[in-house]
């Protein structure tokens, strides 16, 4: 599986994949492939079924923004929820530019009430794409983390701002995004939300 940096040039001042959930990073390297297919990974994510499939207008004209949602229980790669997205065209036409597709991974369940519950909320993403139709292989993995934080905003109450990774989806790609939502302890899932919408700017 090719692992090289997809580039994708974004308009008016638009610009960065790692969103509000940190920078993409790759696996440590000095892991064994069998330690990296045992755990929710990039090797392990890349070749599984997945537990939904997304059809999301390539522009307007269809529901947008599009979500799904996972139970609280999933293992698919490794305690895993996987998301498989294809980018049906519009009735009328796509412009060549003006526009991007962005993609959230969030918490789902339900706000934690304390402060060491918030902090022990933990998320990953993991977003792949494939120049063909799926099942040929997934391409230029990025990698995507956020962790609960106990915030009090200016004039507001102590609350939980639980884990969310936004980032950039090329739309001219079929794309895979598999997520996980855990406790610290990472045995038990919680329930994960994945949106997709279309952003429309330059006045389209």
């Amino acid at each position: 599986m090719k692992t090289h940096s997809l580039v994708v040039l974004l308009a008016a001042g638009l610009v960065g994949a790692g969103g509000c959930g940190g920078d993409p990073s790759g696996d440590v390297a000095d892991e064994t492939v069998d330690v990296q297919r045992s755990a929710f990974s990039v090797e392990s994510c890349d070749d599984v079924t997945a537990n939904s499939f997304m059809s999301h207008p390539a522009f307007r004209g269809g529901p947008n923004p599009l979500s799904v949602t996972s139970p609280t229980t999933y293992n698919n790669c490794y305690k895993g929820y996987v998301v498989d997205v294809t980018h049906a065209e519009a009735s009328f036409g796509l412009p060549e530019t003006g526009w991007l597709k962005r993609a959230t991974v969030k918490y789902a369940g339900p706000i934690p009430l304390t402060k060491a519950a918030c902090e022990d909320l933990t998320g990953k993403a993991i977003l792949y794409y494939s120049d063909d139709d799926f099942g040929t292989g997934w391409i230029y993995p990025e990698q995507y983390s956020a962790a609960g934080a106990w915030v009090r905003p200016t004039g507001l109450n102590w609350h939980c701002s639980t884990p969310t990774m936004t980032f950039w989806v090329a739309p001219s790609y079929q794309a895979r995004i598999a997520a996980t939502m855990r406790r610290s302890a990472g045995t038990i899932t919680e329930k994960v939300k994945v949106t997709i919408e279309t952003i429309v700017f330059n006045g389209l």
